[in-house]
C-alpha cells in the first residue's frame, strides 16, 4: 500500500494525506476472471475518489492484456461520478498514467497495482459505494463496497475482500438491491438476457408475459455463458402457462454492415415507464468494442435497461443479443451475436429450444412491433433470498407484501413512477424513481412535502418518514442531467384488503398518481 499511497502523493501534490482511506473494504458482489485474480484493495477520498486495485494474472496467461473503458462510473447515495484517469503504479511508487479504451500488455504470473481516479471526491458519510466499468460482458465492476469496514484485521483463515469478518467478529449485512434488464422468449418457458443482468441475482421475476404487467412470474438462470455475457433463465411458475406462439425465429449466419436493424427492450423504466421502446438503426461493423469478433456494432441507441433485448433484422430474424453502449462515441452501440448462443443452449436441452417459424418477415415494422411486443420481457432481479425476512431498512425485497411496478390508473407525474408498494403490519411504504430531465432542461434539485398523504377506501394517511428524499424545505440534489433517484415514502398502514391506492404530495405537486393497484 506504501506504492499507492505516493501515487496520491505524486497525482496530487497538493495533498500530504488522504482524508479518509479504506483499506480492504468489505465488497459484497465483484468482477470474476479466468485469467486473472482482480481485487479491490483501496479506497481514498480527498479532492477526488481513487481506488486501488491489485490485478494478479495466472502462471498460463498467453497474449494477456488489460483496459479500461472511459464508461466506468462510481456511484453512490443515488447519484455518479465518471471516471477521470487510469494507470499502473511503478515498483518506485510513480504513477504510470495510461490511455482510455486502449490494450496494454501483462505478463503471467505478475502483480499490477492499477489506480482509478473519479472526478467527484465523495462525501466523507458515505456508506456504500459501487463501480461499474458498463461495456458488457468483460465489465470490471464492484457492487456495494463498504466504506465504514475494514478487514485489515481479518483472521488468517479469511481471505479479504470476499468473506471478511468485521472486527465486532459479525460479517456485514448485505445490502439489498434491485436491478433490471430486458428478456426475450424461447421455447418452453426459457429466456435469453445478458449474463450482468442476472449475475448476483438471488431472484429474478419476469414481467409482461402476454403484455400483462400486473403479474409477476418466478425465474431462475439455467446456464450462463459469463465469457460472451448471455444467459437463460426459465420461468418456474405454477400460474404460467406459455408464452403463446413465438412470431420470430432465431438467425444463426452472420449479418452484414449496412442491414436494417431494430431493438425492443425496457431501458431507464425509472424515468421512460415500462411501455416496450424501439429503436432503429444499421449494423455499424461485424466486429465490436475492441475489435471484438463475438460483438456487432450498431447505431440504434440503447440505454442500461436495455441489456439483455433481442437486436432483429429487418425481415423479423433474431440476430443478437444487446449487452452495452459506447458513452464516448455517438450512435455506438453493441449486440452479442446469436451464432454465440446455439452453445450454450445445447447445454441446457437436448431438443432445440430456438424459434424456428417467422410468421412476421413480410410485415411493416409498426406490425412486427405489434406481434413482438408480448414476447420480450422486463427482467427485474434482486440480490435478497425469498426467503429474508428482513433487510437493513425494514423492507422486503419481492416480499409476498410487495407489488412491483404496480399499474397506475393516472400519472401526474410524467418523470416519474412507482417502483414498488409494500404493506406490512406496522407500514405502508411507495418506493419512486424520478427522472429530473425535462425537454432540454433538467431539474436541479427535488424534495418532499412534509403532509404528503396516500389514500386507501377513502382514508387520508399522511406521510410519516421519507428516505433518500429530503423532506421540503430541505432539498436533494442532482449532479448532472437525465439522472434518476429512487427514494421511499412510509405511510401508517393500510387495510390487508385494499386492492388501489392514491398518493399525492399536495394538490399542485407534479407527484400526483392516482388508482396505484396493488392487488
Amino acid at each position: 500500500m506504501k506504492a499507492f499511497h505516493l501515487f496520491i502523493l505524486s497525482l496530487f501534490v497538493n495533498l500530504c494525506s488522504a482524508q479518509i482511506e479504506i483499506k480492504h473494504p468489505f465488497v459484497e458482489n465483484s468482477v470474476k476472471s479466468d485469467i486473472s485474480d482482480i481485487k479491490l484493495i483501496y479506497v481514498a477520498i480527498d479532492n477526488y475518489t481513487i481506488v486501488g486495485v491489485k490485478y494478479t494474472t495466472i502462471p498460463d496467461l498467453k497474449n494477456g492484456w488489460i483496459a479500461i473503458s472511459k464508461q466506468m462510473t462510481l456511484s453512490y447515495s443515488n447519484k455518479e461520478t465518471e471516471i477521470l484517469q487510469w494507470g499502473f503504479i511503478t515498483e518506485k511508487g510513480e504513477n504510470q498514467r495510461l490511455e482510455f479504451d486502449t490494450k496494454y500488455p501483462v505478463q503471467p504470473n505478475s502483480e499490477y497495482y492499477i489506480y482509478l481516479a473519479f472526478q467527484a471526491a465523495i462525501p466523507s458519510d458515505t456508506k456504500i459505494i459501487s463501480i461499474h466499468e458498463n461495456v458488457g460482458a468483460n465489465s470490471w465492476y464492484w457492487r456495494n463496497i463498504h466504506l465504514d469496514t475494514n478487514t485489515e484485521t481479518t483472521p488468517s483463515n479469511i481471505t479479504p475482500p470476499y468473506s471478511p469478518e468485521i472486527e465486532s467478529g459479525t460479517e456485514p449485512e448485505i445490502t439489498p438491491e434491485i436491478w433490471s434488464g430486458t428478456g426475450w422468449a424461447l421455447k418452453d418457458g426459457h429466456i435469453v438476457t445478458n449474463n450482468h443482468v442476472v449475475e448476483g441475482a438471488k431472484q429474478i421475476k419476469v414481467y409482461g408475459v402476454k403484455g400483462r404487467f400486473d403479474v409477476e412470474y418466478n425465474a431462475y438462470v439455467v446456464a450462463t455463458d459469463k465469457k460472451n455475457d448471455l444467459a437463460v433463465i426459465k420461468i418456474e411458475d405454477n400460474k404460467f402457462n406459455g408464452f403463446g406462439t413465438i412470431p420470430y425465429s432465431v438467425k444463426k449466419s452472420a449479418s452484414d454492415v449496412g442491414e436494417d436493424v431494430f431493438v425492443l427492450g425496457y431501458p431507464l423504466i425509472g424515468s421512460m415507464g415500462k411501455e416496450i421502446k424501439l429503436t432503429t438503426g444499421v449494423i455499424s461493423a461485424k466486429t465490436g468494442f475492441l475489435d471484438d469478433v463475438s460483438l456487432y456494432q450498431i447505431s440504434a441507441p440503447i440505454q442500461p435497461g436495455n441489456s439483455g433485448g433481442p437486436l432483429f433484422d429487418n425481415r423479423g430474424n433474431v440476430i443478437g443479443i444487446v449487452n452495452s453502449h459506447h458513452t464516448q462515441a455517438q450512435n455506438a452501440s453493441y449486440a452479442v451475436k446469436t451464432s454465440l448462443l446455439n452453445n450454450l443452449l445445447e447445454s441446457v436441452s437436448s431438443t432445440s429450444l430456438l424459434p424456428l417459424n417467422n410468421t412476421i418477415s413480410n410485415m411493416s415494422l409498426s406490425d412486427k412491433v405489434k406481434n413482438i411486443k408480448d414476447f420480450v420481457y422486463l427482467i427485474v432481479c434482486s440480490n435478497s433470498n425469498p426467503d429474508e425476512s428482513t433487510t437493513n431498512s425494514g423492507s422486503k425485497p419481492f416480499s409476498k407484501n410487495t407489488r412491483y411496478y404496480p399499474s397506475v390508473n393516472k400519472n401526474i407525474a410524467q418523470r416519474a413512477v412507482i417502483k414498488s408498494v409494500t404493506l406490512e403490519r406496522d407500514y405502508t411504504a411507495v418506493e419512486i424513481i424520478s427522472n429530473n430531465q425535462s425537454k432540454d432542461s433538467y431539474y436541479a434539485w427535488c424534495s418532499i412535502e412534509k403532509d404528503a398523504y396516500i389514500i386507501a377506501n377513502g382514508k387520508r394517511y399522511t406521510m410519516t418518514k421519507a428516505e433518500g428524499i429530503r423532506i421540503a424545505p430541505e432539498k436533494t440534489y442532482f449532479s448532472q442531467a437525465g439522472q434518476d433517484i429512487t427514494f421511499t415514502l412510509y405511510f401508517p398502514p393500510i387495510p390487508a384488503s385494499t386492492t388501489s391506492i392514491d398518493l399525492i404530495e399536495s394538490a399542485d405537486s407534479d407527484w400526483r398518481f392516482y388508482g396505484i393497484k396493488i392487488k
